[in-house]
């Protein structure tokens, strides 16, 4: 399997070298560089016009070269603009409209490869970010605007997060040669900023007058000049300056609807109501925060020296409104693509006042998502309450959870492997298969939760690991023990045995490091009628108290 790295260089590779075969029609001239920019910003421009035509759901074949010179413009020409007409007149005539990248039905295109389109929609996404974050008289709504054309597939993701890659790996002190590679590659995108021609608004006036000038460019020549390589105009600043936009993007306080309205009509004096002609639950939402926590989490991210890009923010509100939002839209709280991005949240510098008893205030309240598959590890949770939540195989290892609630979760593979719990409670929740090991918790109440399909974890268990409870008294857990034995529609085994003692082991463990408690009441907490599974019982339990 090829790695992120070469796989994207392969993409990138054949996309440059289409790009620098492209001709005019009918002619034999060998195309130049600056020719080549000007035709990769129309590439640009018509793979952003492709995920939008996506977004309404029209057919491929309604790519025009009408409506792509209507992108390029930022507006609808009007059909009698001849001066406007001669200025595109480009795009009815470059060869590669109609042959390299698109198949042609009359004056209809589409992408002969949805991967062509991918790529350069993942081209596009970067420009916007280099653009906006190098630009100082322009805004971070600018950049929003630019960002929401619609739903990125998967793939258009992975291409995206290799081309951060390649960016952050270009200003690396890793050898001259693989930093030049990926200076190369990044090259045609890089210098089509410079061009302002059919660049419109992400035409980067820093990169050309301080970069892309420094050299003129012969004619009929397809290489790149050494010096533009070697003074790369991307370093640590600019990437930091990125990172700052991104995280803006994702901050800040306004929203936006890829939807045209139909009509404003007057419901009181001024236009109050808008007509639109889809669902408000089909738009896409947050689809520029979404880019931003790609683009901050990649280019920022460092696990090895514990640096996190969402430590960064100072209100999780607007995060977790974006939970909210995709489950709305899609069923689960984020995309798959992003599941990657949640690690180093945090929440430390929360105040609290909690009550961790059935009345108590809530800073944050989750309730009703699928979080499930999510990496939050290295996280600091504080004062928020995860309620009737699908975190199913969610990691939370090397975390640290300070009031926080877990109520009525399907916590099934979660891994809280060396985290730290203070004042939190999980309860009525699912936590088979959950790992805990190297767990360390002080004021941790585990409440009426299923170790497997209908049997809970031993009420005399919970009672000996609560300690103190602020504020109430601890739910009825109705004969206080597991009851092992199954049913007829759910038979438990010795791997289901083993896989329960693996979860339970380190509340066990503390249990018997910290009170006189003997073994026979430990296994007093468990009944079965199966003496395979009592054997199991006998033997892990024994072992614990050696």
């Amino acid at each position: 399997m090829l790695s992120g790295t070469n796989k994207i260089g392969i993409y990138l590779s054949f996309i440059n070298l289409l790009t620098k075969e492209a001709k005019y029609m009918e002619s034999v001239k060998v195309i130049n560089l600056l020719d080549e920019f000007r035709f990769r910003n129309i590439l640009h421009s018509t793979a952003a016009l492709w995920i939008f035509e996506n977004h309404i759901g029209k057919s491929r074949s309604l790519l025009t070269k009408e409506n792509i010179s209507n992108t390029l413009e930022g507006a609808v020409i009007d059909k009698n603009d001849n001066a406007k007409k001669e200025q595109y007149k480009e795009v009815e005539e470059i060869r590669f409209l109609s042959q390299c990248y698109f198949g042609q039905d009359g004056n209809h295109f589409y992408f002969q490869h949805q991967s062509f389109a991918e790529m350069l929609l993942a081209e596009y996404y970067l420009k916007v970010f280099i653009n906006y974050a190098l630009n100082d008289n322009t805004s971070v709504e600018e950049a929003r605007i630019r960002l929401n054309i619609g739903n990125p597939t998967a793939q258009t993701i992975e291409f995206f997060k290799g081309l951060l890659n390649l960016l952050k790996e270009s200003v690396s002190d890793s050898s001259v040669e693989e930093v030049m590679k990926r200076r190369r590659l990044l090259f045609p995108m890089l210098a089509s900023l410079c061009i302002p021609e059919y660049g419109k608004d992400l035409f980067t006036h820093k990169l050309k007058y301080k970069w892309f000038d420094e050299v003129t460019f012969d004619s009929n020549t397809t290489k790149i000049p050494d010096i533009l390589l070697n003074e790369w105009p991307i370093d640590e600043k600019v990437l930091n300056k990125i990172v700052e936009l991104s995280l803006s993007i994702i901050q800040s306080s306004s929203n936006y609807f890829l939807i045209k309205p139909i009509s404003q009509h007057t419901a009181l004096f001024d236009n109050e109501l808008l007509k639109v002609p889809l669902p408000i639950d089909q738009n896409v939402p947050d689809i520029d925060r979404w880019l931003g926590l790609i683009t901050g989490n990649t280019l920022y991210n460092d696990i090895n020296n514990k640096q996190f890009f969402l430590s960064k923010m100072e209100d999780y509100s607007v995060l977790f409104k974006m939970f909210k939002n995709w489950n709305h839209f899609a069923g689960s709280a984020a995309p798959e693509w992003s599941q990657d991005c949640f690690q180093g949240i945090n929440m430390e510098s929360i105040d609290n006042d909690y009550n961790l008893g059935r009345e108590r205030s809530r800073t944050y309240l989750l309730s009703g998502l699928r979080l499930g598959n999510i990496d939050f590890s290295y996280s600091k949770f504080n004062n928020i309450v995860f309620e009737n939540c699908h975190l199913n195989n969610a990691n939370f290892e090397n975390s640290t959870f300070k009031y926080v609630d877990f109520e009525d979760c399907n916590l099934r593979y979660g891994n809280f492997e060396n985290t730290y719990i203070r004042n939190s409670k999980i309860e009525t929740s699912m936590i088979q298969n959950c790992k805990f090991q190297g767990i360390k918790f002080s004021n941790f109440i585990i409440n009426m939760n299923e170790i497997l399909q209908g049997v809970l974890v031993p009420y005399y268990l919970e009672e000996k690991l609560y300690g103190s409870y602020v504020g109430g008294g601890m739910l009825i857990n109705l004969g206080g023990r597991s009851f092992l034995n199954g049913s007829e529609h759910y038979r438990i085994g010795s791997k289901e045995i083993i896989s329960m003692f693996t979860t339970l082991k380190p509340f066990i463990s503390f249990v018997i490091e910290n009170s006189n408690v003997e073994l026979d009441e430990v296994k007093g907490w468990f009944v079965t009628d199966d003496e395979g599974i009592d054997g199991i019982i006998d033997e892990t339990l024994s072992n614990l108290f050696e």
